[in-house]
Parts: C-alpha cells; sequence; structure tokens
C-alpha cells in the first residue's frame, strides 16, 4: 500500500510540475495555482504516512491518519488530474509563441503604455477613507490597539471593501511601475500597501500579489527555469513561515505590537519552535478529514459551493426565492472545526471533494472554462492595465489552490470589468477645438 501511495504522488507531482512549466513558458498566472498546488499540498504530503494522529489546529477535531485515506486522497487529486488534462487538450489552443519574449506578458512589458495608471492609482488611493473613517470613530487607538477582530467588527462595509478589492486589483500595477522605473509611483503604491497592513492589520494576499509577477517573471526568463521552480517549490517551507508571521502580524493588536514582532522576526522564524499561526501546508490535513469521513456530513456532496458560485451575479439581499445556496465555507469550516464559525479553505481538491465527493466532473469543467476564457480575456488589456489584470487573475489562482472559489471569482470577474472601463476612460480622446 505504501509502493502504491508513493507511485500515485510521484504522478501527480509529474502533472502539476508539468503544467507549471507550460505556464511559465508563456508567463501565465495559472502558474501561481500550479506552483501552489506543488508546494503546500503534493510536495508536504511525502512525509503523510510518517504521520499519526493529526491536529493541524488547536480548534480542529484530531484524527488518526491512515495510509488508506492517503491512498484515496491522491486516487482523487489523479482522477481530477487527468478530467482536467483530457479537457485541457480537447479545448484549449496551443501555445502560438515558441519563444518566449513574444509571450503577451513580455510584449506589453515592452510596448504598452500606460493608460488607465491615473484610474488605477485613484482607485487604490480611496482605501485611505478606511483610514479616515477608523480615526474618527476610535482616534489615536488606531495606531495602539486596533486589531484584525476590531477591524473586521467595527468598520463600514464600504471601509472593508477599500481593504480589499482595491489592493487586490491593483496589486499587479506595482511590476510594471518598478520596470517602468517610475520610482515615485512605486513608493506610493509600495508605502501604501505597508502602512495600510501594519497599521489597518490587513490580509496578507494583497502583499503576495505585489511580488507575484516579479517571482513568475523571473523565473520564467531564467535560462535554469526548470531547476528554479523546482528549488522555489522544495525550500516553500521557509517562505511559509513567513505568510504564518504575516497572518501572526495582522492578528496582533495595534502598531507597537506589530512593530515589536517585526524587530523579532527572525527569531520568530527561523527559531522558534511554536506555530506562531497556522501554515498553508496544514490546509491539506482537512482534506484528509473529509477523505476519511466519506463526504458523509451535512451538507456534503450537494454541488451546493459550484452553484453559489455561478450565482455570483445575484446579490443575497435580491435573491426573494433563495435559490442561491449559503456559503459553503461556513458548512465545512463547523465541520472541522465544531463549535467554531468561520470560513473554511482545505485546498482546491479538499472543497471540490466536500462539494460534489467523487463527482468531480462539474468541477473540473469549471476550472476548465475559466483557464479557457482567462487567457483571451487577458489579451484585451493593454500596458499597466495588463499587469492589473494579471495580478488579479494569479490572486484568483491563488486563492482557489487554497480552497476558496467564491470570493476570488467574484473579485476576478467584477475586478476584470473595473480595470477594463479604466482603460477605456483613458483611451477616450477629447475633440478638438474647430476653428471657424
Amino acid at each position: 500500500m505504501l509502493i502504491v501511495y508513493y507511485i500515485i504522488l510521484a504522478i501527480n507531482i509529474s502533472i502539476a510540475f508539468t503544467f507549471l512549466q507550460v505556464e511559465l513558458k508563456r508567463l501565465g498566472p495559472a502558474s501561481v495555482f500550479w506552483f501552489s498546488v506543488l508546494a503546500t499540498f503534493l510536495l508536504p504530503s511525502v512525509f503523510d504516512p510518517l504521520l499519526h494522529q493529526v491536529q493541524a489546529h488547536e480548534y480542529s477535531t484530531s484524527f488518526r491518519l491512515d495510509l488508506f485515506t492517503l491512498v484515496t486522497a491522491q486516487l482523487y487529486v489523479l482522477l481530477f488530474f487527468m478530467t482536467f488534462t483530457l479537457g485541457y487538450l480537447l479545448t484549449l489552443p496551443r501555445i502560438r509563441h515558441r519563444n518566449i519574449n513574444n509571450s503577451p506578458f513580455i510584449v506589453q512589458l515592452k510596448t504598452g503604455g500606460s493608460n488607465g495608471l491615473y484610474w488605477l492609482m485613484g482607485f487604490l488611493a480611496l482605501s485611505i477613507f478606511a483610514v479616515f473613517e477608523s480615526y474618527r470613530a476610535i482616534g489615536f487607538l488606531l495606531f495602539t490597539d486596533f486589531g484584525f477582530v476590531i477591524r473586521r467588527e467595527s468598520l463600514s462595509s464600504l471601509s472593508v471593501f477599500l481593504l480589499s478589492y482595491n489592493l487586490i486589483i491593483c496589486g499587479g500595477v506595482l511590476f510594471w511601475l518598478v520596470k517602468k522605473k517610475l520610482y515615485i509611483y512605486t513608493s506610493f503604491v509600495l508605502l501604501l500597501y505597508l502602512f495600510l497592513y501594519f497599521v489597518m492589520g490587513g490580509s496578507r494576499q494583497p502583499l503576495v500579489i505585489l511580488l507575484l509577477p516579479f517571482v513568475i517573471y523571473y523565473l520564467s526568463v531564467s535560462r535554469y527555469r526548470v531547476f528554479y521552480s523546482l528549488m522555489l517549490v522544495i525550500f516553500f517551507n521557509v517562505f511559509s513561515r513567513l505568510l504564518e508571521f504575516m497572518l501572526y502580524l495582522r492578528n496582533l493588536p495595534g502598531l507597537e505590537a506589530r512593530l515589536d514582532a517585526m524587530a523579532d522576526i527572525v527569531n520568530l522564524i527561523f527559531n522558534s519552535q511554536e506555530k506562531i499561526a497556522s501554515s498553508e501546508s496544514s490546509l491539506r490535513f482537512a482534506y484528509y478529514y473529509f477523505i476519511q469521513a466519506g463526504g458523509s456530513a451535512p451538507g456534503f456532496g450537494e454541488l451546493s459551493y459550484l452553484v453559489r458560485t455561478l450565482l455570483f451575479w445575484l446579490p443575497s439581499r435580491l435573491d426573494f426565492f433563495a435559490i442561491k445556496p449559503m456559503d459553503f465555507e461556513y458548512t465545512m469550516f463547523e465541520f472541522y472545526m465544531p463549535g467554531y464559525q468561520g470560513t473554511m479553505h482545505p485546498t482546491f481538491f479538499g472543497s471540490v471533494f466536500a462539494d460534489s465527493g467523487w463527482f468531480l466532473l462539474p468541477w473540473a469543467i469549471f476550472l476548465i472554462l475559466v483557464y479557457r476564457f482567462i487567457i483571451p480575456l487577458l489579451a484585451k488589456f493593454n500596458g499597466v492595465c495588463f499587469f492589473a489584470a494579471w495580478g488579479l487573475s494569479a490572486y484568483f489562482y491563488m486563492m482557489i489552490a487554497r480552497g476558496a472559489f467564491y470570493g476570488p471569482f467574484v473579485a476576478l470577474v467584477f475586478g476584470l470589468i473595473l480595470i477594463y472601463i479604466f482603460q477605456l476612460l483613458s483611451s477616450v480622446k477629447k475633440p478638438r477645438d474647430v476653428k471657424k
């Protein structure tokens, strides 16, 4: 049984790594998905047969991890990969450019203009409104006691929107600004993201989005792309500790506590033996727990998560006939952490299995269609707007690899529409005065 497990795992790793190289060759945002699947799930799974009793979080269910569960989990992944690969080969156009320099990413970097830049900068600057709202509500305590819980429960829905979607939509812009040597804009964007993170205790994702275009670009253009991408996957654990630290930092109450933690960052990341926050790679244990349960939990296997995602355009307040399912992430969380409330992201395969069981074809079709349409959609964007759209797409792929579908899909659709509007508004030329 152990040999069977490692054979299936090796096949899954090979498939995912092959797709990663294909996406890196064309600098596609989907490379983030394959990298995340490899680094946070497949590669850490190599050591899972050594585990016995598992409790990934202090509030999560403790369970015994057996070899049959591990084999079943990898078989499910293989089945999904085979279904997706078949759909990929049947529906997706082949890469037309043989040379990486002809990829849309490189072409837009060399020739793309700044249409939409002012609109994107203005949209990003709106996030400062949340700082003023918070200061009016609690005064100077904003800099001393403002933590994630206060941020989540006391801010208006508008401020919550401005502290999340604005930063997600504009994250890819930083790469274009740096490559074009627009250092004033670069400083504004970088300082604003850092200020909002340290003062307002925001999410880690916007900061990661800032880095993604740089990482994918330098991996892709390197002569040793395969070797460097392999090393990055293998040594992702170091970066994962940094992500843990960022989550720990977010949950601290106030700027002073966060600055004190920053002063001790090396010790907390490299020397501390205790978990300072939940790890990205620990998400797979929820998937294993769902496999053991056989999808028999209340609300599982009903495709409600997929239906809710497809009905993203229908606001819950206007759903008079209650056709839009409730948030499935809460259902998964309640099953894995009984007695507590929150949203659960049990890796891509954990969410798919919990929602559909072994009938994974609908989710495979969903991913194939997203894959199919993001490529031509990105071709509609030029210059700085292309990189904003690329960063937003990379965010979507990163989040679905974690097992979050609904929120990232909403951000992707409406974000792409908004970026395209900014591009159109910047392309409108003012009519010249006609001399009589």
